[in-house]
């Protein structure tokens, strides 16, 4: 996702340079096949999704998502991360992530402290996918089993992608993320960008068994003045046993604290996917249910079959219950 944060032309610009920087040749005196003194060559993948609507028939095949990663150890555990993405609306491309993780304790030596309680922490700087509730993970093509993403992240922080830092620590059994950020347009009457001077936020989580995960997460945006304008609260579970998951999260947004036009906006999903072999299936239900206004409801069936190790196709229903936009997307993923 392109963060709302920064211009287009700014993080083109950003983009090049770091391309640039990390595919400059050696100094001298070093050969081109010896990684430069405490870091190695960057590393490159990638990949990109085409997609076909039985509604929107007249755009035809289309480009949905596209990227390009950049990972550079600087150090064992300093890591720099680069996302070059593809923006459909404005047909170019831009900064999706551009951080630094700085890895502290773990159980591996790509950490700066060996732990034999945490299974990693850090500390991460610059832009990123801001770690709110669960489906934060799913936002590129590959990692989503079904083309659209659930109706309430839509329709409240719609992919949050921001510049700003975060601290995280996990164990076997628990994990934690807090982070501060420059915080997102609510999208409501009364607020503009301009109405939100910052962001803090995070996520709990526990894992009491292998196939149960639960977690809550909470952020509040802050304008002008350190009043609270905008927060989010979320609560999400997943279930996973052999080639069977069930996932659900909640999201609650509450809008125009600070100008006393105080509105919420709730929303869910459930997803149920089974895979068997290169094949899979999925079915999700979302609802988004704004303060005053009516409900919407779709349900979208799915299925996927990988037809090479890079290469998958799928094809996802969408059914809504409150208005007859049905309509069924078509998508191959390719892995660069």
């Amino acid at each position: 996702m392109i963060s709302r944060l920064l211009r287009a032309d700014v993080r083109r610009a950003l983009a090049a340079a770091f391309v640039a920087g990390l595919a400059a040749a050696p100094s001298s005196g070093q050969e081109a096949t010896e990684p430069p003194p405490g870091g190695t060559f960057p590393g490159v993948s990638g990949f990109a999704d085409f997609r076909m609507s039985t509604r929107d028939q007249g755009d035809g095949l289309v480009v949905g998502q596209a990227e390009v990663d950049l990972e550079k150890a600087l150090a064992a555990s300093v890591v720099v991360n680069e996302a070059i993405a593809y923006d459909a609306d404005s047909e170019s491309f831009g900064l999706g992530v551009l951080s630094v993780d700085f890895r502290l304790y773990g159980d591996s030596e790509e950490h700066l402290r060996a732990s034999e309680t945490l299974t990693r922490s850090g500390v991460i700087v610059g832009l990123f996918d801001v770690p709110f509730g669960l489906d934060w993970q799913s936002y590129a093509a590959p990692d989503r089993p079904l083309v659209s993403a659930p109706l309430v992240v839509d329709g409240t922080h719609g992919g949050w992608n921001d510049v700003g830092a975060q601290v995280y620590a996990e164990t076997a059994r628990w994990s934690g993320v807090a982070f501060a950020t420059h915080g997102f347009d609510p999208d409501h009457d009364d607020a503009t960008i301009e109405d939100i001077r910052y962001a803090v936020g995070g996520r709990a989580g526990a894992r009491p068994r292998a196939f149960l995960s639960v977690g809550v997460s909470g952020a509040w945006l802050v304008a002008p003045g350190h009043e609270l304008e905008t927060t989010l609260a979320g609560a999400d579970v997943e279930v996973a046993h052999r080639g069977l998951s069930v996932r659900s999260e909640f999201i609650r947004q509450e809008n125009g604290r600070a100008v006393g036009t105080r509105t919420t906006l709730d929303g869910y999903y459930v997803r149920l996917l089974g895979r068997a072999g290169d094949a899979f299936g999925v079915v999700r239900y979302g609802a988004l249910i704004p303060e005053g206004d009516a409900r919407t409801e779709r349900i979208s069936l799915g299925a996927g079959w990988k037809a090479h190790e890079d290469v998958e196709f799928r094809t996802e229903h969408q059914l809504y219950r409150s208005n007859g936009d049905n309509r069924t997307i078509f998508q191959m993923v390719v892995a660069i």
